[in-house]
């Protein structure tokens, strides 16, 4: 389950730092 949180969490992250 953490592994789950922590890719979707990446994911998010990776969408808010797009330019």
């Amino acid at each position: 389950m953490r592994a789950f949180r922590r890719c979707f969490w990446e994911t998010i992250w990776a969408f808010h730092q797009l330019p």
